[in-house]
């Protein structure tokens, strides 16, 4: 007998451990709540949103949550299926994954246990 774990229990860990660092950072994290309660913005809608929940004023924090957004935040957030950045347009809309990892995260139920 193998002590080695199936496929599918491998591929259960490689989305979890996906996910947990997909929402690792409190940005990608206000930016999935930004989406997810307004729908599709723009990049400065997600920016304003993320100024906002982080409280944090004036332009040189302006720039600086946009530049990450639009460099680290958001591709990792597409990449991870939970928005869809178009870098383009500099649009964000929810992505397919955006639900059930958003209901995770604020039930408190998401351990990394699971």
């Amino acid at each position: 007998m193998s002590t080695r774990p199936d496929d599918r229990t491998d591929e259960t860990t490689e989305d979890r451990t996906e996910m947990y660092d997909a929402m690792s950072h409190p940005h990608r994290r206000w930016a999935v709540d930004a989406v997810e309660t307004c729908g599709a913005l723009d990049l400065q809608g997600v920016v304003a949103h993320v100024l906002r929940r982080e409280g944090l004023t004036g332009e040189d924090s302006r720039q600086n949550v946009a530049v990450g957004l639009y460099h680290v935040h958001l591709p990792k957030l597409d990449d991870a299926e939970f928005v869809e950045f178009d870098r383009d347009e500099q649009t964000v809309a929810p992505g397919d994954r955006i639900t059930p990892a958003t209901a995770r995260f604020e039930s408190g139920t998401a351990a990394l246990s699971d």
